[in-house]
């Protein structure tokens, strides 16, 4: 990360910053936490053209309803990352564009000053409008090579979608308990 360097003084030089705090004793005194925004993965992506309804015309261009589910979990990671997991169930109108999307992603986030509890509260009430336009970006992606054309969201506040008790907290995990959980998936 970089250091913001205040402009020089005449009389005095260069602003000087102590770099020597530890990232809690910063958080502690109240300093404003910084976090970073490290990776987006796509996790799981269905698409699928459902059957459109006997006698129906052509698609006429405009408008159409969209029926959009959201879940959203959060858990924290060693090293002070937590990664939050939103999946989505997409149903456009079938007379319009008969498709189902159901898209689970990944967003990896840190903080190099804050506390946990500051993280997770960030990772719920601003991470899934980071997320966001790539859910976005990968749906109107994959449905513009449908049959129908694509599927655009319109911008939301996703965050105002996920209620607070919407959420699953999922528990602390390492690396080794993620490489543990596949070991064991692969085995049964």
């Amino acid at each position: 990360m970089a250091a913001v360097t205040p402009p020089r003084s005449r009389k005095h030089g260069p602003a000087r910053r102590k770099e020597d705090q530890s990232a809690p004793a910063q958080a502690a005194t109240g300093e404003t936490p910084v976090f970073h925004f490290k990776k987006f993965s796509v996790v799981r992506l269905v698409f699928q053209e459902v059957r459109r309804p006997e006698g129906a015309g052509a698609p006429a261009p405009g408008t159409y309803r969209l029926e959009l589910r959201v879940r959203a979990g959060v858990s924290l990671l060693s090293g002070g990352n937590a990664e939050v997991k939103l999946g989505i169930a997409l149903k456009s109108d079938p007379l319009v564009k008969p498709y189902e999307i159901e898209l689970d992603v990944v967003g990896l986030f840190d903080t190099p000053n804050g506390t946990p509890e500051q993280l997770i509260d960030f990772c719920r009430s601003v991470a899934p409008n980071i997320l966001f336009p790539y859910i976005r970006q990968v749906i109107d992606k994959t449905t513009s090579d449908g049959r129908y054309g694509e599927v655009r969201l319109d911008p939301a506040n996703l965050s105002a979608l996920l209620p607070a008790d919407q959420w699953v907290e999922e528990p602390r995990t390492t690396k080794s308990d993620k490489a543990a959980a596949a070991d064991k998936i692969a085995v049964e």
